[in-house]
C-alpha cells in the first residue's frame, strides 16, 4: 500500500528510464492528501490511525481489547484502499495542474522578454550585415521571418548570426 511511501525510482512494470507516474512523487500525492478530493478520505484514515493509537493506550483487556483491534484494522484497511483510488486520480489532476500552471509561467516569462525587447534599437555605427547565402536541402521549407513568432516555433528556428559582440 503506497498511503505515505517513499518515492520510487519508477513505477512498477514500467521501462526502466521511463518517468514516474505522477501518483509516485511524494510531493504531489501529499498536494493531492491535503488539497485534492482525497482530503476527506485522507482525514477519515488519520481520525482512525490516533483512535487505533487511543486504544491500544487503553487499559482494556481480553475480548473488548481483541474486538476493537479488529474493527479498528478493518477500517484503516478499507480507507487506505479508498485512499489509494482517491490519490490516483487526485494526484494525477493535481501533477496536471502543477503542468498547466507551469505552462503559464513559461508563456508570461516569454511575454515579458519579448516585451522588454521589442523597444529597443540598434546601436549607432553597426551597418546592416551581409546575409549570408543559406543552401537549404531537399525537404527543408523556408519561411519568410515577418515579425512574429510562436513560442512552440523556436526550437525549431534556425537563424544565422555574425558574431558583432563588443571586446
Amino acid at each position: 500500500m503506497k498511503v505515505c511511501p517513499g518515492a520510487p525510482a519508477g513505477c512498477p512494470g514500467a521501462p526502466a528510464g521511463s518517468p514516474a507516474a505522477p501518483d509516485a512523487s511524494d510531493a504531489v500525492r501529499a498536494g493531492a492528501r491535503e488539497l485534492g478530493g482525497a482530503r476527506p478520505v485522507w482525514r477519515l484514515w488519520n481520525r482512525l490511525s490516533s483512535e487505533r493509537a487511543a486504544i491500544e493506550s487503553q487499559p482494556f483487556s481480553g475480548a473488548l481489547r481483541e474486538r476493537l483491534t479488529k474493527v479498528y484494522q478493518r477500517g484503516l484497511a478499507q480507507t487506505e484502499q479508498r485512499l489509494e483510488r482517491a490519490l490516483e486520480f487526485s494526484s494525477r489532476a493535481l501533477a496536471e495542474e502543477l503542468l498547466q500552471a507551469e505552462e503559464g509561467v513559461g508563456l508570461i516569462l516569454h511575454e515579458l522578454s519579448v516585451e522588454l525587447l521589442r523597444d529597443r534599437r540598434r546601436p549607432g555605427g553597426l551597418g546592416a550585415a551581409q546575409v549570408p547565402a543559406l543552401v537549404f536541402e531537399e525537404g527543408q521549407i523556408r519561411y519568410r521571418f515577418v515579425g512574429e513568432f510562436w513560442t512552440d516555433e523556436l526550437d525549431d528556428l534556425v537563424v544565422a548570426i555574425e558574431d558583432r559582440c563588443l571586446p
